[in-house]
């Protein structure tokens, strides 16, 4: 199997339910057991999901009950550390919050395995499954090894995928798995089943398939909502949203208002461990291009006003005083850093409200046509939100990835929500469009044309002449009064 055989660095055996994932982990752990010092870990998220029954523990006991290695420190009758006659040892652990990763810390392993990766923050995998691990001088032929399994979902889907299904490094291995690999399940009669079940769920669980996954926020539609750069006129209505992240990435966006009220969010700025001063002066370059100047009917030089609906949390005091002698936050520094030019505006941060509006704007309408300046222009049952794939990444990323809350989470509106945990690790473009979609401006006005006879046109500069002559003679009435 490739799987065992695999002399890399980074593994992920991946894809639908009852493929064997968690017995090839075990299997992996075991290749280098008869070698004095060898050292693995095995990790879940939970402890129950490390005991319950077809889990690593039972797993394992079932392996090794009646060989020759030894399990130590048992909870609730499973092993969780297993010793072998050559002085090798299996860990199992559970990581269920942030913090529990610092157990691990001085722990030395040549290798570490997780369980349902996608359960699994980036931050966890990345501390443990790398900077937990040492080579041996004695047993340095033995490659050092981080394996994983998974099933599309979790709140680890999308950076999962990203890092072994959409840019997978030459090195690295994904190894598909498949229902029809574990000759101990009745594949036929476990595809049957899952035929009752919901068509995202039955993709994710029967082919692994990692587009699809139940739970799913919303129906994103690709030759629908995402749409190639848009020329987007330059009197078109515009403002912003933003989420704000230091450690965090933060995400800002501009969105254009057409003729008709769709919305479309044509650039974005997601960076992170940046200083405001530093985002500040790379947005205000930004606006250069996203807020051009153009003449009027009037033939008056116009450029629209920037409004930025930001998280609310940006207005919240940070400890110590501006420039101007009043309390600090967020929103004060970036006014400072950008000479006044960047004003946040608290969005609203209703989690419900802003799902639904959401769902709403991205629903094909039946009744509603595709604009002019979209591919499919004409056809009916558009959406009202568009996205410029080329230019926002993060956001259509997010919006194809995004998670309701589980209705079993015993928490408030679940199934109503996008999980909360999802998106404050993973969802901070999702969060900044939160903002901005509960408060728009209205469609843009459309410009009166400029006729091409030029009699119309010298008879509606006469016009325009005395109506100004007629409203400086009233003026002057008015001042002399």
């Amino acid at each position: 199997m490739h799987l065992l055989g695999f002399q890399g660095r980074e593994a992920l055996y991946g894809g639908a339910v009852g493929g064997g994932k968690s017995a090839g982990l075990l299997a992996a752990a075991l290749r280098f057991v008869d070698r004095r010092g060898f050292s693995a870990l095995l990790l879940r998220r939970t402890f129950p999901e490390l005991s319950k029954a077809g889990g690593l523990m039972p797993l394992a006991l079932e392996w090794l009950a009646n060989t020759d290695a030894k399990g130590v420190a048992s909870r609730d009758g499973l092993p969780s550390k297993w010793l072998f006659p050559s002085g090798a040892t299996i860990e199992f652990g559970h990581v269920q919050h942030e913090h529990n990763k610092a157990d691990y810390q001085g722990a030395a392993y040549q290798f570490v395995g997780f369980d349902e990766l996608t359960h699994f923050p980036k931050s966890i995998y990345d501390y443990i499954g790398f900077s937990r691990q040492r080579r041996r001088m004695d047993i340095a032929d033995i490659p050092i090894q981080t394996y994983s399994s998974a099933n599309p979902g979790g709140v680890g889907h999308l950076w999962v995928k990203e890092r072994f299904i959409d840019k997978r490094e030459p090195e690295m291995l994904y190894v598909p798995a498949k229902v029809w690999d574990n000759p101990g399940l009745d594949a036929a009669e476990y595809e049957l089943s899952l035929n009752y079940l919901p068509e995202a769920l039955r993709r994710q669980l029967m082919s692994g398939d990692w587009g699809a996954f139940e739970g799913a926020a919303y129906d994103l539609e690709p030759e629908a909502h995402l749409v190639p750069v848009v020329e987007i006129p330059p009197e078109w209505e515009r403002f912003e949203f933003m989420d704000h992240g230091l450690a965090n990435p933060t995400a800002w966006y501009p969105v254009a208002v057409d003729y008709d009220g769709n919305l479309i969010v044509f650039d974005e700025h997601y960076e992170s461990e940046m200083l405001v001063s530093e985002h500040a002066k790379v947005l205000l370059e930004y606006r250069k291009r996203w807020y051009p100047e153009w003449l009027d009917y009037d033939g008056d030089m116009q450029r629209p006003h920037p409004r930025v609906f930001a998280d609310p949390t940006t207005g919240h005091r940070i400890g110590f005083t501006s420039k101007n002698g009043v309390a600090a936050t967020i929103a004060t520094e970036y006014s400072e850093q950008s000479g006044g030019q960047i004003v946040l505006i608290p969005g609203n941060n209703d989690r419900a409200a802003g799902h639904s509006r959401i769902k709403e704007l991205l629903k094909l309408d039946p009744m509603h046509h595709f604009p002019d300046w979209h591919p499919r222009r004409g056809e009916i049952g558009a959406p009202r939100l568009y996205v410029v794939a080329d230019r926002c990444p993060n956001l259509v990323e997010q919006l194809g990835g995004a998670m309701l809350l589980p209705i079993d989470s015993g928490k408030s509106f679940a199934g109503e929500i996008v999980d909360d945990t999802w998106e404050s690790q993973y969802g901070h473009a999702h969060a900044a469009l939160r903002y901005g979609v509960l408060t728009w401006p209205d469609a843009s006005d459309r410009q009166p044309s400029t006729p091409e006879d030029p009699r119309t046109m010298a008879l509606l500069e006469y016009e325009k002449r005395q109506a100004e002559r007629l409203h400086g003679a009233a003026k002057s009435r008015y001042v002399n009064a």
